[in-house]
């Protein structure tokens, strides 16, 4: 028996190969077919995804995929080989690619493996390279780096971080993009970015307030404080001229002091009692006194009368007094006023805390301090020390920055002891000091070691002064050196020098000898003494004369 032909199989041959066989004895297996393939030839209707040929046993070409094989590769990773059937790339999609097949470009702002990096801030909201993550035409204002992702550092703002914040308040800094102050201008600036200065006559925070009262009224006051540079004008006080000045006083930095006016206290410009005078005083100022003994009272108008004659009427009180002066007459004639630092009756009384002028310090009759008081005191008596914070004549001038505070300003001198708070110098620390040596090189000429080993601001020397010179900052020249160099002279220098002066002295002794000369008709004594020392430089003489009456 021949058996049966191609397809078939069974005992009569009627029976079809069984499913996915094909041919003699159906011992042939069919290929990738989408379906059953034919069961004489082997052929398939269709192949699976990923095959191809007649039979389906063949993959699909490089670079396809899929049913049919119509399908190509994505953005693959490496020479984009994918998977035959799926597509799914083995390696991974390309630079700027996603998705299952590797074929979706990356959305907006993301770039790198599978879109997985966010680009930065690039110019003109540009779309940075979807492969390298680069803007094209660089970063936006506000950014900086490679990739634009850095915001400038705190000061700078702009194109490539390249201009520096204005003059914000201190406790911010500017906008990094465009370098608008958030918080507003220090002092005495003024605009979005704080770069324009108080326009004239305006100073303070956001140059809301108005110079006045400058000593010259055509200065422009200073932007930052508002301080007049020439100082304020009569009446006024303070670091913007802004107050009046104290009760009791006057003039320009209210250095002067009020008269006896009827209220304690006069008009700020010019002194003038608007209120009229204490009694025992008269013109505009209250600082004329009645000298008339006979006269009594306000303005000197009443008489006092009642007084027997010989015996004077006291001023103010009107109570006649025998054998005895006027308040601030003196003994024996009462014709002359007390002397320097005393007034009242018999010129008992003392005002050594008044600042003298021209010869007088106090009135002579009631002890008020004509002329203000000395540096440190004030109060009508000159018995109060100046309040905290302030120094000098009247009080008026204001401390500067003390490293220990106010309590350490002298109230006299201003002087800060302990020293100055950083950022200041003097020894009033009333003036900034400069940022660095190198800008004043010659203040550290005399340190050790030089600019190396000075202090900057301050201008400290850190290891001592060279030979010759002293102070902190190695400032005052050592005149002790050059006593200490004649010391080490030569022997035969120093004879010299000793003989030199044993002549000198030996005729100014001859010269001590009394001389007897008639001075304005009265005899006198005067002898020479001469003393000698030495000075900076050598030996030195000093000659004085000591007259006495014969």
């Amino acid at each position: 028996m021949e058996g049966c032909l191609p397809g078939f199989t069974g005992s009569k041959c009627w029976a079809k190969c069984p499913a996915g066989t094909w041919g003699d004895s159906c011992t042939n297996v069919c290929g990738n077919c989408a379906h059953d393939c034919n069961v004489v030839t082997g052929d398939c209707d269709s192949c699976q995804p990923g095959y191809a040929g007649p039979p389906c046993k063949e993959r699909c070409p490089a670079y396809t995929y899929g049913a049919g094989c119509m399908n190509v590769c994505g953005f693959c990773r490496e020479h984009g080989v994918c998977d035959h059937v799926n597509g799914t790339c083995f390696k991974g999609c390309s630079l700027g690619y996603a998705g299952h097949n590797c074929s979706i470009s990356c959305p907006d702002m993301k770039y790198g493996p599978d879109c997985s990096q966010t680009c930065g801030k690039c110019m003109n909201n540009d779309m940075c390279d979807f492969s390298n993550g680069k803007c094209p035409h660089g970063c936006a204002n506000g950014y900086t780096g490679e990739y634009c992702l850095t915001k400038c550092t705190p000061g700078t703002f702009g194109l490539k971080c390249s201009k520096t914040c204005g003059n914000c308040d201190d406790s911010s800094t500017c906008n990094f993009v465009d370098g608008s102050c958030p918080q507003g201008c220090k002092t005495g600036w003024v605009g979005s970015q704080c770069v324009n200065r108080c326009e004239p006559g305006r100073f303070g925070r956001n140059c809301r307030q108005k110079c006045r009262n400058c000593f010259n009224e055509t200065e422009l006051c200073d932007p930052e404080d508002g301080h007049c540079r020439s100082g304020c004008s009569a009446g006024y006080m303070g670091i913007a001229c802004q107050r009046l000045c104290r009760p009791g006083t006057y003039g320009l930095a209210c250095s002067k002091t009020c008269g006896f006016c009827e209220n304690s206290t006069c008009r700020s410009t010019d002194g003038v009692c608007e209120g009229g005078c204490q009694p025992g005083w008269t013109g505009t100022k209250c600082n004329v006194t009645c000298w008339d003994p006979s006269l009594n009272g306000s303005r000197c108008a009443d008489d006092c009368g009642g007084c027997y004659p010989g015996r004077l009427c006291l001023m103010v009180n009107g109570v006649c007094t025998e054998r005895a002066c006027p308040n601030g007459m003196r003994w024996p004639d009462c014709s002359k006023p007390c002397p320097f630092f005393t007034y009242g009756p018999l010129c008992n009384g003392t005002c050594r805390a008044c600042l003298p002028l021209n010869g007088t310090a106090c009135h002579p009759v009631t002890g008020k301090c004509l002329h203000g008081c000395l540096p440190g005191l004030m109060g009508t008596e000159c018995n109060q020390s100046c309040p905290l914070g302030h120094y000098g004549l009247n009080c008026s001038v204001i401390c500067g920055m003390c490293r220990y505070g106010l309590t350490t300003c002298d109230p006299v001198t201003g002087r800060c002891r302990g020293g100055c708070f950083p950022g200041y110098m003097t020894s009033r620390c009333n003036v900034i000091y400069h940022k660095d040596v190198e800008e004043r090189p010659e203040e550290c000429r005399h340190c050790s070691g030089g600019r190396d080993n000075c202090l900057n601001g301050t201008f400290e020397c850190l290891k001592g002064c060279i030979e010759g010179w002293v102070g902190k900052g190695c400032t005052l020249y050592d005149w002790r050196s050059e006593q200490s160099r004649f010391n080490k002279a030569p022997p035969h220098d120093k004879y010299q020098e000793t003989m030199l002066v044993g002549l000198v002295a030996g005729f100014f002794t001859f010269m001590g000898m009394i001389v007897v000369v008639n001075y304005r008709g009265h005899c006198a004594r005067r002898r020479f003494f001469d003393v000698f020392d030495f000075g900076p430089v050598g030996p030195r003489i000093r000659v004085s004369f000591e007259e006495t009456s014969i």
